[in-house]
């Protein structure tokens, strides 16, 4: 019964036809977003606000996550945006607090805003850094 109200439903906004020419794995991708997160597809949907892509702090990022497990960047993403699944806009702003000699004994982590899709990233001296607070 409950298939059913789903079902009629779902056809009051998609035409059929177009269940009839996809799969039930791509219906789910189209829907839910895609399961498997990759550093690229993150970059694609990535914007920078007050921030450089080309700043240590963001490289530092992208190699901090090439080494993280798509179970790991599933998390990353849930964190900024409250979603485990792409596609989602993430926007990266420099962190609240900075790393300097007056923080550098500080154990900053980043902070999100997931109401906007936001990291607040600090400038970690390492990628290494950068991957063990995130």
């Amino acid at each position: 019964k409950q298939i059913a109200a789903i079902q009629t439903g779902l056809l009051r906004v998609v035409p059929h036809i177009v269940f009839t020419l996809l799969t039930w794995q791509e219906l789910e991708k189209k829907i839910c977003g895609d399961p498997e997160i990759t550093v690229e597809a993150l970059k694609q949907s990535t914007e920078y606000a007050g921030i450089e892509p080309t700043e240590n702090r963001i490289q530092y990022l992208w190699e901090a996550l090439t080494n993280f497990t798509n179970e790991d960047r599933r998390c990353f993403l849930r964190f900024i945006t409250g979603r485990s699944r792409l596609p989602t806009n993430i926007i990266i702003h420099r962190g609240k607090l900075e790393y300097d000699d007056c923080t550098k004994d500080l154990d900053l982590f980043p902070e999100s805003s997931t109401c906007c899709n936001t990291l607040f990233l600090p400038d970690y001296p390492s990628a290494k850094v950068c991957e063990e607070k995130l």
